[in-house]
């Protein structure tokens, strides 16, 4: 499968078929759109995370990353 179609499917959240280069680029995306939405004011977070199309991997990002930022 090409690069390209394994990158829609990990869009999706099906990384079944992915190799490790598209799943590397996904947990990158994933990354960047919970620290995106941890700059966000507390009130509209929920919803933020809720309207993502992977909404399940970004917010246990998000919960990841707001735990180990409080810890410091």
């Amino acid at each position: 499968m090409r690069p390209s179609q394994q990158m829609k499917k990990a869009l999706t959240g099906d990384l079944s078929q992915c190799d490790e280069s598209v799943q590397s680029w996904l947990r990158l995306h994933v990354y960047r759109e919970a620290c995106r939405i941890l700059a966000m004011p507390f009130d509209r977070r929920k919803k933020a995370v809720q309207d993502n199309p992977l909404a399940d991997m970004v917010g246990a990002e998000v919960k990841r990353l707001f735990e180990m930022r409080k810890g410091k």
